[in-house]
């Protein structure tokens, strides 16, 4: 696992820097790389593993290894970046 890649995405996210990613902290990211939000609830909800409203770093590392290896287009770390391909096919 690419364990420094993914902690810096955790600090590029997470604004406030209290060890969560929330979803308007999600929405700033999507809006500064220009990444579409219109879909941002369902991306979240599939980001957020245990639906507690909160992606903490455990939940992002695993989000980020599906997102890097992942071949089943339906993991929810394909959703790291929007809509997941299996959502757009």
């Amino acid at each position: 696992m690419d364990y420094d890649f993914s902690e810096a995405f955790i600090k590029l996210i997470d604004g406030n820097e209290d060890g969560k990613i929330v979803i308007d902290e999600l929405r700033l990211f999507y809006q500064a790389y220009q990444i579409d939000t219109t879909h941002i609830e369902e991306a979240f909800e599939t980001l957020d593993l245990n639906l507690d409203s909160s992606i903490y770093k455990d939940e992002f590392k695993q989000i980020f290894e599906q997102f890097l290896y992942s071949e089943d287009v339906q993991a929810p770390g394909n959703w790291f970046l929007g809509v997941s391909l299996a959502k757009q096919l």
